[in-house]
């Protein structure tokens, strides 16, 4: 699932950029101002975005936007940007760094992103011990100053299988897959299902050089794994299986001055699994470092 971030009012061109620099490969949209709060709200409650960021001509401000209303949909993270960032990109008018602001913001935003899809019925139960999990491991990792890594692996060209394959065909992949990537596993490590078409793995007492070995088998395994769907004809305009796939993955590692928190180490990994799949896919990227060239 993409991150959702829209842009309410005028926004300067510069922090624009930023904003989709940071949130790369997903898009930032425009979202039409409504003259009231009310419309804001149920524009947003149709939406669901990961990120709001107000600008200038808004009848409103970013406090009114965070506290408007109840619904759960509407605790939605705002940036206000109502001051002049092409002025000075690295200060603000309150003497904060833009850039990492931005960068905090949409860290922020991909974050919500997970506990929405931890929410959903795509991932459930599943999603939400995962994470669990996974803040326990943190935990564990920080006591005892243990290393803990988490790879991030997300299937290339999700939209364009299904439109190819169908989505039952999809998700019989995605099963498969799941299993696949399981069985790759030791004891010790997790997986979970974190949104569509993507998985978390928790590797505990793995450092990174640990965690980056694992990676590349995960993304082997997704390159060579063949599904059949089981008997019957194929989807009218639709190419029989076998279906294969590659995957775009992201690691991170921590504790460390930059991971703090579970959410830390997530953050990264989500980050680094962007970077992949903007450098076109099929390959791996470790939090913090440029994109590996693909390995056959």
């Amino acid at each position: 699932m993409p991150l959702r971030i829209v842009t309410l009012g005028r926004v300067a061109p510069a922090l624009q950029d930023l904003l989709r620099e940071a949130a790369a490969p997903d898009a930032v949209e425009p979202l039409h101002v409504p003259a009231s709060i009310q419309g804001v709200e149920a524009c947003l409650r149709q939406l669901e975005p990961d990120l709001a960021v107000v600008g200038e001509g808004t009848p409103w401000s970013g406090a009114d936007l965070a506290h408007a209303g109840r619904d759960p949909r509407l605790l939605v993270p705002v940036l206000s940007a109502t001051g002049d960032p092409e002025a000075d990109l690295d200060l603000g008018a309150d003497g904060r760094d833009v850039r990492a602001v931005v960068r905090a913001a949409v860290r922020l935003a991909r974050l919500r992103r997970v506990a929405r899809n931890a929410a959903s019925p795509l991932a459930g139960a599943e999603a939400t011990q995962g994470l669990r999990r996974l803040a326990a491991e943190f935990t564990r990792a920080l006591r005892y100053r243990h290393p803990l890594s988490v790879v991030v692996l997300v299937l290339d060209r999700a939209d364009a299988l299904r439109e190819t394959y169908g989505g039952e065909a999809v998700e019989g992949f995605a099963a498969a897959l799941a299993q696949a990537l399981a069985d790759t596993l030791r004891t010790a490590d997790f997986l979970f299902r974190s949104g569509d078409l993507q998985w978390v793995i928790g590797l505990p007492e793995t450092p990174a050089a640990g965690a980056r070995v694992v990676a590349q088998r995960l993304r082997t395994r997704t390159r060579t794994l063949v599904f059949k769907a089981p008997g019957g004809p194929a989807e009218e305009g639709r190419p029989a299986l076998p279906l294969k796939g590659t995957a775009s993955v992201g690691v991170a590692d921590g504790p460390g001055p930059a991971v703090a928190s579970a959410a830390d180490l997530l953050a990264r990994a989500q980050e680094a699994v962007g970077s992949a799949r903007r450098a076109g896919g099929d390959r791996i990227v470790f939090a913090g470092t440029a994109p590996d060239l693909p390995v056959a």
